[in-house]
């Protein structure tokens, strides 16, 4: 490699043909990727073809090739680098739902199209690992240090092991169907680690025929998948379930909110799963939690409320109760406005309701003073006031969607009037959910099936 022109960063990898480089370029400051083929090696020649090959792709999610250096006893070749993470490592930090897999899939299609239809050219090498994710979620296709032309007639013993075409084990001709196997394996292996839905077959059915043994009753292109993959998005699109996150804060301290958080959260559990989140930045969710049982995901379980502690974002705690209570305690709005965007943003049909607690006979005009702060879009939960009190403030406060929380000691105890008020509360806010009815004993039990034996049962009627 050109020390005048490039320094060596870091060693990216090693492999039986090769070693890549992560390069910086000396005088334009910009990195690339280097990689570096001994010309003693028995695939000098494949790559050196391979890179005049694919030096003319221009394709936004393809790294460009950006030099070939031939020099006496080595191959170099540098490539655009691309700062993101492999598909392996990215599904192992998030959770991939079917709508996920089916948007990353696409994309992947949109490059093969361009590379098969445009370029003439096979990748031939389609796995986890040749795909990269930048922080913007996009995808790359990268090492095309196996692609061949297209309907060359050119055999091929090339590809990795569970995700190459079974032609590519058995010196055949290399066809399109080829890297159409190799992208329905990659979709199974998403499928294998995300959270799909086992009564929904649409993925399973496109990866089926993705991989047919015999190349000819694969798709017949990579638009035929695309296409299929649209209409699967579509149909997840209009058919996910949404959840509803209910930030719940106190204006302040000794109000209640954590208590509130979980009388809301006993009288949802009836009709929907629900879960407690802890941003309160105290110790008293924490300490109910201790009273549960902890789960392997690293919630904890207590009389089917999930209550999922604030990890600061070390660790992954996957969640699919429709309903989610976020205990706030005194944050201010601001706060409670970036932890909503966060929270919100990890699915296109999440929605937020705001609730404040007030009340506690600190007197009416203080808190009134303290409302001018707080965004109008929310309801309030009047906490520790008797019935009188509650009068003055509905008076003042007319404009305000307001609602009496009658005194109750213990969270898990049931009360006639507090039933009554959350009554009021759902159809206001929570109707599609209570609407369909309590959750039998049935149902518990088969909650409980499923939680030990891994079951299905839906948990609405």
């Amino acid at each position: 490699m050109n020390s005048d022109k490039y320094e060596i960063i870091k060693l990216l990898g090693v492999t039986k043909q090769s070693r890549i480089y992560l390069v910086r370029h000396k005088t334009l400051q910009f990195l690339r990727i280097a990689k570096i083929i001994s010309k003693a090696d028995e695939t000098y020649l494949k790559a050196l073809e391979s890179a005049n090959l694919i030096r003319n792709l221009k394709h936004p999610n393809i790294p460009q090739l950006i030099d070939i250096e031939n020099e006496e006893e080595q191959l170099v070749i540098i490539l655009e680098y691309v700062k993101g993470i492999d598909l392996k490592s990215y599904v192992e930090k998030v959770t991939l739902r079917s709508k996920d897999i089916a948007k990353i899939m696409i994309k992947l299609c949109n490059i093969l199209e361009y590379m098969h239809n445009e370029a003439g050219i096979l990748h031939m090498d389609l796995k986890p690992e040749n795909i990269i994710v930048d922080d913007n979620d996009d995808i790359f296709l990268i090492d095309l240090g196996s692609a061949v032309v297209a309907n060359s007639k050119q055999r091929v013993n090339t590809g990795s092991p569970t995700f190459a075409s079974p032609e590519q084990y058995l010196d055949e001709y290399a066809t399109i169907q080829s890297d159409i196997y190799g992208l329905g394996m990659v979709m199974r292996f998403l499928c294998d680690h995300g959270d799909v839905s086992k009564d929904n077959n649409m993925l399973d059915e496109i990866v089926k025929k993705c991989i047919k043994h015999e190349p000819s009753q694969r798709f017949k292109n990579v638009k035929k998948v695309r296409t299929e993959l649209e209409i699967a998005l579509n149909t997840f699109s209009s058919t996910e379930e949404t959840f509803t996150y209910i930030f719940v804060s106190g204006i302040r301290r000794g109000i209640g909110v954590t208590h509130i958080c979980l009388c809301l959260a006993r009288w949802i559990r009836e009709y929907t799963s629900v879960s407690v989140y802890d941003y309160s930045q105290n110790n008293h969710l924490r300490t109910e939690a201790l009273k549960g049982n902890l789960e392997s995901n690293g919630s904890f379980s207590l009389n089917m409320i999930n209550i999922i502690p604030q990890t600061n974002e070390t660790i992954n705690i996957m969640d699919n109760s429709r309903v989610r209570i976020v205990d706030c305690g005194l944050l201010a709005d601001n706060n409670i406005d970036k932890l909503k965007e966060s929270l919100l943003s990890k699915s296109e049909n999440n929605r937020a309701i705001n609730l404040v607690v007030m009340g506690g006979g600190h007197g009416i005009y203080d808190e009134l003073e303290q409302l001018k702060n707080v965004h109008k879009n929310c309801a309030l939960f009047v906490n520790l006031v008797s019935a009188r009190a509650f009068y003055d403030y509905a008076n003042l406060l007319y404009e305000r969607e307001m609602y009496r929380i009658p005194c109750i000691y213990d969270w898990q105890d049931s009360s006639d009037v507090l039933e009554q008020m959350l009554y009021e509360f759902k159809s206001e806010y929570l109707s599609e959910y209570v609407g369909k009815g309590r959750i039998t004993a049935y149902d518990r039990i088969c909650f409980f099936t499923k939680k030990i034996f891994g079951k299905k049962k839906k948990m609405e009627r």
